[in-house]
């Protein structure tokens, strides 16, 4: 018995381990790329050096396929290149 509620217990772990991956990334599929820009910008600050600038696009552009789309459109993140 105690081994069974341990399967259990285990399979309601990963499964709720699951839902929450698959939750964190389905929200920001939602959002229109102007609010996306907006999250993305403010996430940038004032930019500080290029390098940063540059740094930060490119990690941001390695999220996914939307937010490398909304980062490349984005000239604050390029003008100081």
């Amino acid at each position: 018995m105690q081994q069974m509620l341990t399967s259990v217990s285990d399979a309601s772990r990963k499964l709720r381990e699951k839902y929450t991956v698959r939750a964190r990334k389905s929200c920001y599929r939602n959002l229109h790329d102007e609010i996306l820009a907006m999250i993305l910008e403010l996430a940038l600050g004032d930019g500080g050096e290029p390098l940063y600038a540059k740094r930060i696009a490119c990690e941001l552009g390695l999220v996914s396929r939307h937010f490398r789309k909304v980062v490349i459109s984005m000239p604050v993140f390029w003008s100081k290149i």
